[in-house]
Parts: structure tokens; sequence; C-alpha cells
């Protein structure tokens, strides 16, 4: 992926002298930013084009840090070499600390994340065969704290499901509506009064005023050049129908989907490290092979069923026939439990609709401020288009 030059910045250049020689670069450029605040850095070398990331500040720890690579040592160890294994600084650690940051050194796989662009059954048949790959070489690392147990992602969906319906979800809607003045109102989501916040951002209060389009939301959040992008999905007059649609699917949705979560959350499966944000833009392609699988922060002890789901959920979201034969294509490197099956359809389900709104929340209740907001839009349109076909 290219990026923008980037100036010579002393913290880079610190960061690099814990690494061997061969690894100082002549030029290096800003290669991606994640929506978490990580970046990558692409560094030209002796050694060859190396990856240097800066790690979000609130994650991962030192210590989860180290685990997630002594697996990616496993796995390589195993036969799996289709990975950004990081370099060891010259202290024999392999990730650096410096100005409140962990930053790693990596080789930089070939390849591009073009799945989307240019989609093939060969390449969803070489994505799932090779996640199965991975998940199989990493099902050996010891220690395992619970070869089986129940799935923490799942429990962890149903505590947000239902903070929003004992009022999580009645916030969201409040303040998406303070934030877009419109005559249309989220049903079963009343402003309520006695959030004084709330009550103030949709006054006068000219320290609380809140925008008026999506245009300007987007301008409160990062500067106004960044709303103009290749892939933004939304106009500047649909974020508001976009929020009540998904208030309006959440409404709908939830109790089912707290039913399907409380049965789900109880039933034991094998654990293992899993990826746990495993998507198309971290899949790398030569031609119709994938030439690595990046991004290993959001790694934990998992069933594999949240990966699938992921997966399948990003290269082929609405297409059935797709899912059956990317669950195929797995199944011939690492065989699926029934169970396992099931708790594919509910990881998928309670991602799109809690990840829908986990947007609403981060955009009007949290205001986060995002670097890329071509990304957000489209995000928030891919979600959208999921829950209407799914309907």
């Amino acid at each position: 992926m290219r990026g923008k030059v980037v100036d010579s910045n002393s913290q880079i250049i610190a960061v690099l002298r814990h690494y061997p020689s061969d690894c100082a670069p002549g030029a290096w450029t800003k290669a991606a930013s994640g929506f978490s605040g990580a970046e990558v850095y692409r560094l030209e070398t002796p050694r060859g084009p190396l990856a240097l990331r800066r790690w979000p500040a609130e994650h991962p720890s030192p210590e989860r840090l180290t685990w997630i690579h002594s697996v990616l040592t496993h796995a390589v160890a195993n036969g799996f070499d289709r990975l950004p294994l990081p370099i060891r600084a010259v202290d024999g650690v392999s990730f650096v600390s410096s100005g409140g940051r962990l930053w790693e050194l990596a080789p930089w796989l070939p390849g591009e994340a073009g799945f989307r662009a240019r989609s093939s059954p060969a390449k969803l048949t070489a994505a799932m065969q090779t996640l199965a790959e991975l998940h199989r070489v990493m099902a050996s690392f010891q220690p395992n704290p619970r070869p089986v147990g129940t799935s923490p992602g799942l429990a962890s969906r149903l505590e947000q499901l239902r903070g929003l319906l004992a009022g999580g979800a009645t916030a969201i809607g409040m303040y998406s509506a303070a934030h877009l003045t419109s005559p249309k109102r989220s049903e079963g989501v009343p402003a309520s009064p006695r959030d004084d916040r709330a009550s103030r951002v949709a006054t006068n209060d000219p320290e609380h005023q809140a925008p008026r389009t999506l245009a300007a939301l987007w301008a409160s959040v990062t500067p106004p050049d960044e709303l103009v992008g290749e892939g933004a999905g939304l106009s500047s007059n649909a974020l508001h129908d976009a929020a009540n649609e998904i208030l309006s699917h959440f409404a709908r949705r939830a109790p089912e989907l707290e039913r399907r979560l409380t049965a789900a959350a109880k039933i034991r499966v094998p654990l293992q490290p899993a990826l746990r944000d495993i998507h198309g833009e971290h899949v790398l392609f030569v031609g119709d092979q994938v030439t690595g699988i990046i991004d290993y922060g959001a790694m934990r002890f998992e069933t594999v069923a949240g990966d699938i789901a992921r997966l399948l959920g990003s290269l082929a979201p609405n297409d059935q026939s797709s899912w059956q034969a990317g669950f195929a294509a797995y199944e011939t490197v690492r065989p699926l439990s029934t169970t396992e099956r099931e708790l594919v359809g509910v990881f998928d389900s309670s991602g799109v609709l809690l990840g829908a709104m986990n947007w609403l929340n981060w955009l009007f209740v949290e205001q986060r401020k995002f670097a890329n907001l071509a990304r957000v839009q489209m995000r928030i349109t891919e979600l959208l288009t999921r829950l209407r076909a799914s309907a």
C-alpha cells in the first residue's frame, strides 16, 4: 500500500537505532493508518523492504505484545511462513518502547490486499484455506489455559447488547438526534431530559451546539479536506437517515439476538489463539495466491468461529453461495464441528448489528476523531448494506 512521504522524524530514528545496522533505512513512507491509531511505515533498507508499526497508545501492553509475538514465532516454527515475524532488536526483544508507544519491525510482505477489487472463487478458496492452515498451527501453542471453554467474545457481545438494551441504545439515539437537526426521530428512542449533557447538546448552548449536516459533523471530527475521498459512501444529507435506520434495525433485532447470544455464550468449544480482526484488508495476494496475513493486535484465545465469520463477512458479505464455498475451502484443511458452524452465524449477525451501533456510539456519544472519514463512511455503508440484506 502506497502512502505519502513522511518527513524524517526523530522518534522513528531513535527506534531504529535499537535494530541491526542493515535495518537502517535510506527512506521511509507512511503506508497506513488504522481506526485504532496504529501507523505503519515502509522502510527501504539493505535487508530489503521492512514494515515499522507504531502501536496505539492504549494497546497492546508489553506483556500482551510479547505473547502475540510468541504465537507468531510458534506458527513460523511449525511451517506457516506467510506472516510478518518481528525482527528482534539488538537486545533480543521483539519490540521497542519509545515515546510512550510500542514499535515493532518486520519484513514487508509481498502482495496487495485487493480482494474486493479483483475477487475470484480461487482467491476466496485460497484465503479460507490459509486461515485454516494458520488456525491449525496455532492450535498447538502452549500454554493454553482453557483448551475447551465458552467463547469470551460471545460473552462480551452479550454484555454489550444487554447494556444497549438497558439504556445505551437510548443514549445513542438521543445524541445522534441532537447532533443532526431534523424533524425525524428514531422510533422508541426519545430524548431524556435527565441527561444533562444531551439536553445541552440539543439546545443553542454555543459550547455544545451540534453540527446540522454530515459534512459539518465530519468537519468537527477531522479536517474538511478529509471529507473527499475515494470510497466515500454517505452523502452530506445521509447520516441522519443512516443513524435512524441502524437504530430501527436494533429495535427490531435486539431481542432475538439476545436470545441467540445467551444460548451461544453457554456452549463449550475448543479455544486457541485466534486473530479476532481478520478481514479483506489483512489478506495479501499475488495473483490468486495468499502471500501474507497481517495485523495481529487483537489476538486472544477464542473459538475459530469468530475468525471465520469476520473473514467471510468481509470477503463475501451478502453472497450465501460464496459463504458455503468458503466453509468448504476451510474444511479441506481443518474440519469444523456442527457447533463451530453454528457459532459462525452468531458471530456474524451479532458483529454486524453491534458493529453498526458501535459506530453511532463512537461518532455521536464519544465523538472520537478519525483520520480517514472516507473509510468511516464506507464502513457505515457496508454495515447498512448487510443489515438490509438480512432483514
